[in-house]
Parts: structure tokens; C-alpha cells; sequence
């Protein structure tokens, strides 16, 4: 099994999923990070070769970088919205 992310506008929400590879299907959603409206709206993401997750914020002005835990590493601020 392995963990698959995606990111709900919504709800402000970064998901969490088991994705079983032999079967190709996802259980288990859980919410992973939950972003307070103040940091706007997580948009999209990417994970990297560490297994961090990095996700442009609509309307936050950012990208959050985010370890494997879920824990806040760094802001990269960014001169649009």
C-alpha cells in the first residue's frame, strides 16, 4: 500500500488515501493537513523525492512545504495570489 494526497478547495483540506498498486484502488480518506482559511486555499500539490508535499495556496500568497508527517517546514511567499 501506498499513500495517495489530493487537495479539496472546498473544505481547505489535503487528503490522505491507502492506494493498494496491485489492485488500483484508494480507502481510508482521512484528512492529512487541514489549512486554516487565513493561509488560503490548498490548490493543488506536488511530492517530492523525500516524500514532502508541496501545495500552492489559492489566494494565500504561497507555497507550503510540508514533511511526510504532515508537519508545516517552510512558506515560500509569492508575489501573486
Amino acid at each position: 500500500l501506498h499513500g495517495i494526497h489530493l487537495t479539496n478547495v472546498a473544505t481547505g483540506c489535503i487528503y490522505e488515501y491507502d492506494f493498494n498498486s496491485a489492485q488500483g484502488t484508494i480507502a481510508n480518506r482521512h484528512i492529512f493537513i487541514n489549512v486554516p482559511k487565513s493561509d488560503g486555499l490548498p490548490d493543488g500539490l506536488t511530492i517530492d523525492q523525500n516524500g514532502h508535499i508541496w501545495s500552492a495556496h489559492w489566494d494565500g500568497w504561497r507555497i507550503s512545504h510540508y514533511d511526510e508527517k504532515g508537519q508545516l517546514l517552510e512558506i515560500v511567499a509569492l508575489p501573486i495570489q
